[in-house]
């Protein structure tokens, strides 16, 4: 286990809390593009995230009032316009 991952599961994740693993995967015609273009590829996490979180609230039986979050991790492995893989969101 990396540093990094002991850091969320002792430091920064709830326990007692279910969590859900969701895997992200886009188009190959826009990998290139989101992996070039910063403010692009910022703005596509942001609208997944923002998706992610809605749709857990709607589920929610607390509806608006749920509290809900998320990590998210983007994987860069590969060649080619792999170079976006998929993103990897903990919620």
């Amino acid at each position: 286990m990396s540093d990094a991952e002991a850091h969320l599961l002792d430091d920064v994740l709830p326990r007692g809390v279910p969590y859900r693993h969701l895997v992200v995967s886009l188009p190959f015609e826009i990998r290139g593009l989101l992996a070039f273009h910063p403010p692009v590829l910022n703005a596509a996490i942001r609208l997944i995230n923002d998706s992610v979180l809605s749709w857990q609230k709607k589920r929610s039986h607390l509806g608006r009032r749920a509290l809900a979050g998320g990590i998210s991790v983007l994987q860069r492995a590969g060649g080619s316009l792999n170079v976006i893989g998929p993103q990897r969101y903990l919620a």
